[in-house]
């Protein structure tokens, strides 16, 4: 095996990595969605809600903490969880890409681009797209639901214990809402906007 060829498999090995790490820390976002709902339902027997959310989507599970939330008053706390359904509903698309999409890695001949992605759509009219995706890309979408997996891990210790330390009682602060990455629709109009205009055919 030549150099080149050692250094192709690592690059592979890397990208592949970097797949599966965003695909479990999407996994860990879906876990802590249920939190959210147990911390609106209130319910002290959580079996009901576990076996209700076991084969919902990650869509349906946003919707659901959304549509709880439009029956509460309105509070700091119900506004960071607002901002955790807004934030991982962009990330919902994001991994939906790029988890079905891949479908192999191979030489694309220009360097840190290790694949291309192709998704299809036929939702009353055929979209086609094709992708660069780099493992760069990966690690960032990756980034972004751990930092989420993070805050709401923060959020559901500051509510379930009434804002309280329980080890010391001291009062606990709301943690600050990270900012919202960057959508699917915002990506697809920037790379849209950075495409030369259409050249004419005529002479």
């Amino acid at each position: 095996m030549s150099w080149n060829e050692i250094d192709r498999a690592t690059q592979i090995a890397r990208f592949e990595r970097a797949l599966g790490r965003l695909i479990i820390a999407w996994n860990d976002v879906e876990f802590r969605l249920i939190w959210l709902l147990d911390m609106l339902l209130e319910q002290e027997d959580v079996r009901p809600l576990r076996i209700i959310t076991a084969h919902m989507t990650a869509e349906a599970k946003i919707l659901a903490i959304k549509a709880c939330l439009s029956e509460i008053v309105e509070t700091p706390e119900t506004k960071l969880i607002e901002h955790a359904c807004k934030y991982a509903d962009c990330l919902r698309v994001w991994r939906n890409f790029y988890g079905h999409s891949v479908m192999g890695v191979y030489d694309t001949h220009n360097p840190g681009i290790q694949t291309t992605a192709y998704s299809m759509k036929a939702r009353g009219k055929v979209v086609k797209r094709l992708m660069p995706v780099t493992e760069q890309d990966l690690v960032r979408v990756g980034g972004y639901c751990l930092t989420l997996v993070d805050f709401i891990g923060t959020l559901n210790v500051v509510i379930r214990h009434k804002g309280l330390d329980a080890e010391t009682g001291k009062p606990l602060g709301l943690p600050e809402a990270p900012p919202l990455p960057q959508t699917w629709e915002d990506y697809l109009q920037a790379q849209r906007s950075s495409r030369p205009p259409p050249q004419s055919s005529r002479g």
